[in-house]
């Protein structure tokens, strides 16, 4: 077996196990990571609800923690977040600005009723407004931070148009010229059937397939080292 044969495969063989191999090891880093924040995630789904804080340096680490506020909505100012679609049902989701009460700081937060057919939409707006709240209601709820629910595939909000395909809660704070944190409260109290907007859809999992995508490359790894193995059996057996 002539050793100038090998030379050519081992200089690709060899790097690219290791590149694999690295790989590998850093998806089993990042499972570790995964399961870390899945089981924080978990603990703050489980907690009981809490009063919203009402100062922004409080709320900085409420993301995913089950929260209570009490205010009257300001629903002339809602938006509605498009491309919601439920049982194949076209909708959006309102997301509504919550004045607090003078007990809780009188400040606004951003709050996602739930779904609404897109059918509804005009009946509901105006019966809300004419019926605006007079008492305060209280809605319970996760809190979101910051901006979200974006993709490769999701379209530029048109925040002059009032078209959002995604929630961004500064945005939406600078179009209605209103002082509001960067957090959204997702009502998640599930309505009663036939109740709109219907609340209490959204599940807050997170997928975890770092162990397959380790075992993948890993595979690939091995599966490389045998092609090689057999090469040089192959050089060995024609000596």
């Amino acid at each position: 077996m002539k050793i100038r044969s090998l030379i050519g495969p081992l200089a690709f063989t060899l790097p690219a196990v290791l590149v694999l191999l690295t790989m590998g090891f850093w998806q089993l880093e990042r499972l570790s990571w995964k399961e870390g924040l899945i089981a924080e995630r978990a603990v703050a789904l489980r907690a009981e609800p809490v009063l919203l804080p009402q100062d922004d340096k409080n709320m900085a680490d409420m993301n995913f923690r089950r929260v209570y506020v009490t205010g009257r909505f300001l629903h002339e100012k809602t938006q509605h977040l498009q491309n919601r679609n439920l049982n194949g049902v076209r909708g959006i989701d309102l997301i509504t600005p919550l004045q607090r009460t003078a007990e809780e700081g009188a400040g606004i937060v951003l709050v996602n009723r739930g779904w609404l057919p897109l059918k509804m939409l005009p009946q509901f707006d105006a019966l809300k407004t004419r019926n605006a709240e007079t008492t305060p209601v209280r809605i319970q709820g996760v809190v979101r931070s910051g901006a979200r629910d974006r993709n490769a595939f999701t379209p530029d909000n048109i925040p002059e148009e009032s078209l959002w395909f995604s929630v961004d809660p500064r945005a939406i704070a600078q179009i209605l010229n209103l002082k509001i944190p960067s957090l959204v409260i997702q009502a998640d109290q599930a309505s009663k059937p036939g109740e709109y907007p219907v609340s209490g859809l959204s599940t807050y999992n997170l997928k975890n397939n770092h162990l397959s995508y380790a075992l993948t490359w890993f595979a690939l790894a091995a599966a490389l080292m045998l092609i090689f193995g057999l090469f040089v059996r192959r050089l060995r057996d024609q000596g």
